[in-house]
């Protein structure tokens, strides 16, 4: 505690130098803790659910890799199959649909973000209703589920005002009316980070929207089930293969021999599942890889920076070194001092860096939302996040401030007094000297592959793409089962003909001929 009291007096008898290096130690480690923030919530943070470690996805591995969607055929022959398994529930994709909401003061089109879900879907997470029920297998009976949704908390609030009367309201989903049961807790978003679906409904229901999806030939299902206590996950995964293999050869009897020959290799794996499954975690695990080098290498500049200011400043506190050693002071008790003032630097640096990662994970989420689903993470810092934070302090306290505290604790009491302040400059040259190469070096490393990327970017904005590029907007329609379907070969129509009307570059025959709309297929 003494040496903490004299550290926090020598700092601020030295404002200048302690912003400076604050201010640089939390850029270091703000862009670490920034990366740490997104992979946690990515990849490391478990489902606030019941129990997650008990809970593992089926997939399957094939010749072409890993692929992780179902059938609803195949789910129901693994549901019968899995005996080693308490339930397994299937999840749909998270996408789009509009939602006509009545009750609110009239009628309003959203467009939101549903998951269907079967009926065992909140029982299996262990899932608790905050307003109402949630969905059971009663509600998911084939070919008569019932007509009822389950909101998310967030989208309670936003939609519906945290009304608590939001139970037996009737909204209507792509032309079918259903009935909101319940709402989910704050903070569960599912199993999939980032999706964040507004409703959750039940499978059943999807043959009222699209006829064809839980028939064969239309695997959009992820597999995720508990695993029951005292049994191990290899046992469970050889059980549910055997149903699997059953499944796939009856399957193949009825296709041809080339189908055969990539159907019958596939194998079934079970994997565990306590942080979800996302499709981000593949897309994203490499890039998040990369970044992370590259923000450790500017840490490590960082440290570089600060040790040299660290050694400039111990030129100006020699005497006061050599006075203390003459009282009696043993040189392990000086670097410990040393040490002491390093390590607080680095953990008011880790406080700001704090701030400064909240900033950096949000500008990183923002990058990664740039698809047509968007994206939405809680990038509140948790415990691991704080202790990354803390021990990423303490590390580059001891990296930065190790250096100078050995070199400024050795000092011959007899030639210090005697030495003039540029003799003792010149015994501390080597180690700046060596710490400005490696700032040196590590900076031009970043440099250049930042160059390469900035160069690989006009390369991509300057490619060829065949026509003009300019005021050009991708948009798509969605047209709900009821619509007039003159009235959307008007549309389409429509949008042909802008399009005919705009110059083109002449290079592309589809572009160049200007064919009609019955020629482009617009009738279909």
């Amino acid at each position: 505690m003494n040496d903490l009291r004299f550290a926090f007096r020598q700092l601020f008898k030295n404002p200048g130098f302690t912003a400076v290096a604050v201010l640089t130690l939390a850029l270091g480690i703000g862009a670490n803790t920034a990366i740490f923030t997104v992979i946690n919530t990515l990849m490391l943070r478990s489902l606030p659910v019941r129990k997650p470690h008990e809970l593992v996805q089926v997939s399957i591995a094939g010749v072409s890799g890993r692929d992780h969607t179902f059938t609803y055929p195949g789910y129901e022959r693994l549901r019968d199959g899995a005996k080693s398994l308490s339930e397994l529930f299937a999840a749909g994709n998270v996408g789009e649909g509009s939602m006509v909401a009545s009750g609110m003061g009239g009628t309003e089109t959203e467009i939101i973000r549903p998951q269907p879900v079967t009926g065992n879907f909140f029982s299996v997470l262990g899932v608790q209703p905050f307003v109402g029920r949630l969905l059971s297998d009663a509600d998911d009976r084939p070919k008569s589920a019932e007509r009822v949704v389950v909101i998310s908390y967030g989208f309670w609030q936003r939609r519906f005002g945290s009304d608590p009367s939001v139970v037996g309201k009737t909204v209507t989903f792509f032309d079918v009316p259903v009935a909101i049961v319940g709402v989910t807790p704050p903070g569960f978003f599912g199993v999939q980070p980032g999706e964040n679906p507004d409703l959750w409904l039940p499978i059943n229901l999807i043959p009222l929207i699209r006829p064809q999806a839980l028939g064969e030939g239309h695997d959009w299902l992820a597999l995720i089930g508990r695993v029951r206590r005292g049994t191990d996950i290899r046992e469970a995964q050889a059980e549910l293969a055997v149903s699997f293999q059953q499944y796939q050869a009856e399957l193949a009897a009825a296709m041809s021999a080339e189908e055969r020959q990539r159907l019958l290799p596939e194998r079934l794996e079970l994997q565990p599942a306590a942080t979800g499954w996302t499709r981000l975690r593949d897309q994203f695990r490499q890039p998040l890889m990369i970044l992370t080098v590259v923000v450790g290498l500017v840490l490590l500049i960082a440290c570089a920076n600060v040790a040299s200011l660290m050694l400039a400043r111990a030129m100006a506190r020699t005497r006061e070194f050599s006075i203390r050693t003459a009282l009696g002071a043993h040189r392990l008790r000086l670097i410990r001092q040393l040490l002491t003032e390093s390590v607080l630097l680095a953990g008011l640096g880790g406080l700001l860096g704090l701030l400064v990662a909240q900033w950096g994970a949000r500008l990183l989420v923002s990058f990664v939302g740039v698809q047509p689903d968007p994206v939405s993470f809680d990038l509140a810092p948790d415990a691991r996040v704080l202790c990354f934070t803390m021990g990423l302090s303490l590390a580059t306290g001891f990296v930065f401030g190790l250096a100078p505290a050995l070199r400024s604790s050795r000092s011959d009491l007899t030639t210090t007094f005697k030495e003039t302040g540029a003799s003792i400059s010149a015994n501390r040259q080597f180690l700046q000297q060596s710490l400005v190469v490696i700032q040196v070096a590590m900076s031009l490393v970043l440099l250049v592959g930042a160059g390469l990327f900035v160069r690989t970017l006009q390369q991509l904005k300057g490619m060829d793409m065949g026509f003009s590029r300019e005021n050009v907007v991708l948009f798509q329609v969605g047209f709900s089962q009821r619509v007039d379907r003159h009235a959307a070969f008007r549309l389409t129509r429509s949008c042909l003909d802008v399009w005919k009307s705009r110059p083109v570059c002449g290079r592309h025959p589809c572009l160049s001929s200007r064919r009609s709309p019955e020629t482009l297929g617009g009738n279909k």
